[in-house]
């Protein structure tokens, strides 16, 4: 996928507040943007676009990391916290092998960092049910049909 089709992709995000954020599976972490639903099968409710992290990460403040993915869990609750006073002003890949930058109203940056064997693990769920993630050093656009949906 070439940069500019991901950002057509992801365009939507940009202006959208974070509604929503939580953490899950050991140093995953859920940061739901845009107007909530909530499903009674699942224990959080999904935003417009969902970005999962599910491999190391940080919070970059202007000149400091605020927490990252090896930080305590109540200062990571804090800070993720923090983002749902923010809106969405740009989603930006990085590196040769892909990784995802959002960067939010105040000049925080939530960066993922892949840093053992294989690729980047993240991933951004759009509003028509497919989702864009990173696999074999490439950014793929996937799409699973309706009734195969396990959306976090």
């Amino acid at each position: 996928m070439s940069c500019a089709e991901f950002e057509l992709l992801q365009a939507g995000m940009k202006g959208l507040p974070v509604s929503y954020s939580w953490r899950g599976y050991e140093t995953a972490i859920f940061v739901e943007v845009g107007q909530l639903t909530q499903d009674p099968t699942r224990n959080h409710p999904a935003g417009e676009y969902s970005v999962m992290l599910d491999c190391e990460w940080r919070l970059e403040g202007a000149s400091t990391i605020l927490c990252g993915s090896s930080s305590e869990q109540d200062m990571i609750d804090e800070q993720l916290s923090l983002l749902l006073k923010e809106h969405v002003v740009a989603v930006e890949l990085i590196g040769s092998l892909p990784e995802v930058v959002i960067t939010f109203t105040s000049g925080y940056r939530l960066v993922s960092f892949r840093t053992d064997i294989g690729h980047p693990e993240w991933t951004i769920f759009l509003s028509d049910d497919a989702w864009l993630c990173s696999i074999d050093g490439q950014v793929v656009q996937q799409k699973t049909p309706a009734h195969q949906l396990a959306r976090p």
